[in-house]
């Protein structure tokens, strides 16, 4: 869990945080292209997998 999350850090994230009791790390990103170059980072490792997501908030919540 700590190499990811400085994995996440190395990259640029704003924050990294783990959800709950694991396994689940996830960075926070306010530039797109350092997501996309954490992503690959992350994608190199054989035991780790990366997702994107959006966060959605009141300005881009969809309704549903």
């Amino acid at each position: 869990i700590k190499s990811v999350k400085e994995q996440l850090l190395r990259q640029g994230a704003s924050g990294v945080l783990m959800s709950g009791s694991g396994p689940t790390v996830f960075g926070l990103f306010t530039d797109q292209n350092k997501a996309d170059k954490a992503m690959q980072a992350i994608g190199r490792h054989s035991r780790w997998n990366a997702y994107p997501v959006e966060i959605i908030n009141e300005n881009n919540y969809l309704g549903y």
